[in-house]
């Protein structure tokens, strides 16, 4: 994460996140991740979802989306741009959730 240096070097007054601040899930070819970060039965919509049938994403549970938040939160040069920033505000879209393309049958929506 060496960019964060670079983005704290342009002083910004604010940073605003634009999605995709952490990617929770997980990629897998052709099909779903094996070992899935999901840890139960694979269900489309539910606990993966695939484009096109050939870039899968395997969901994330909420305990991995708490580990990939505090992950980022804790980057030493995030931390710095935070601490000289008067605001951080975000926008979060479908990873941020915990699957690519979730919908209102993703598994853990409402504990995202």
């Amino acid at each position: 994460q060496g960019y964060w240096n670079t983005i704290r070097g342009r002083a910004p007054d604010i940073w605003l996140w634009g999605g995709d601040i952490i990617y929770g899930d997980a990629l897998g070819l052709l099909r779903p991740p094996q070992g899935s970060i999901a840890g139960e039965d694979l269900v489309e919509g539910s606990t993966y979802s695939c484009l096109s049938k050939l870039i899968c994403f395997a969901a994330a549970t909420p305990a991995h989306l708490r580990a990939e938040y505090a992950r980022q939160s804790s980057a030493p040069g995030y931390q710095a741009l935070v601490s000289s920033t008067s605001k951080v505000l975000g926008i979060w879209d479908d990873h941020d959730m915990g699957l690519n393309d979730g919908d209102a049958r993703y598994r853990w929506r409402n504990e995202s």
